[in-house]
């Protein structure tokens, strides 16, 4: 089990590096009006996406290990590892968007809403799924390992993936105030340096996966 946290911990991650989810939620944390059960609806809906994902590639991936893991594993890595150089170029040429959604997500009122702005934000955050998803395979295909222990270890990629809006929340929770002075110069870097952090880590993920798998196909 030790070797397959050391093959999945990297991946979880790197998907945990989301700044748009990370603004959405300290938003909804600096808003007064139940800042707490907001964000932790909004965390709720994120881990949704992840959750369907992790359990249907755990069946999907354990399907594949029985007939060919040792070319379904190299293909997944780079098919995802391709899409991730690609989400950087894409990411790289888009104009510049105005960075501020204060208005949008404070709109965002009631908890039902939060989970499905979470959910929403999640489901199209698409550098964090193409991290998540070969995580979710290196699961799978660890034969040595029980299914109750990669039930462990998906539950513990799904919380790592979600640091961005779980990091926010727990420091709100524990202290407030020392949170937002914390928390408010993070969230303009966030925006700010939104474009450039997204590019570093398709680009760095991106590459390590093409190469893995490639090496492990030839």
């Amino acid at each position: 089990m030790t070797t397959l946290l050391a093959k999945v911990l990297p991946l979880a991650l790197g998907a945990a590096v989301s700044p748009t989810l990370f603004v959405a939620a300290v938003v909804l944390l600096s808003d007064p009006v139940r800042p707490r059960r907001r964000a932790g609806s909004f965390a709720v809906g994120a881990a949704v996406p992840l959750a369907v994902i992790g359990a249907a590639g755990l069946v999907l991936f354990r399907g594949a290990r029985a007939q060919a893991p040792f070319r379904v594993s190299p293909v997944v890595d780079i098919v995802f590892g391709v899409l991730l150089l690609l989400l950087a170029v894409r990411a790289a040429l888009r104009p510049a968007r105005g960075t501020s959604h204060h208005r949008r997500h404070r709109a965002v009122t009631s908890l039902r809403a939060c989970a499905l702005l979470g959910a929403g934000l999640m489901a199209v955050n698409f550098s964090s799924l193409a991290l998540f998803v070969p995580a979710v395979k290196e699961i799978a295909l660890a034969a040595s390992v029980s299914a109750a222990e990669q039930t462990v270890v998906l539950a513990i990629a799904v919380v790592l993936a979600l640091l961005a809006v779980l990091v926010p929340l727990v420091l709100y929770l524990i202290a407030p105030a020392q949170a937002q002075s914390v928390l408010t110069p993070l969230l303009t870097a966030a925006k700010r340096h939104s474009r450039t952090i997204g590019v570093v880590i398709c680009l760095v993920f991106g590459i390590y996966l093409t190469v893995k798998g490639a090496v492990r196909l030839s």
